[in-house]
């Protein structure tokens, strides 16, 4: 077990736009794709602010979160909004 002065510290937080390359490896890593020169660009377009989050160590991202807004018809026709 780590004493606490040993303990990495995370910084978790919403992406910014020049996390976007660095979130971006980490996401293909997760998902055993390749680098793809490119997908940072992509990813910019694709994503909202506020649904992209990272767990940085020392600069690099070691972790990703994203969700995306969608819409749920319910019984009767009525549209909700939720996030996937």
């Amino acid at each position: 077990m780590s004493r606490p002065s040993e303990t990495p510290h995370i910084d978790v937080r919403y992406i910014r736009d020049e996390d976007m390359p660095e979130w971006t490896r980490a996401w293909s890593t997760g998902y055993l794709r390749p680098a793809v020169e490119g997908a940072a660009d992509h990813m910019r377009l694709a994503l909202s602010d506020d649904r992209a989050i990272g767990a940085f160590d020392k600069g690099r991202c070691v972790g990703t979160y994203r969700s995306s807004s969608q819409e749920l018809t319910v019984p009767g026709g009525a549209r909700l909004p939720v996030s996937a």
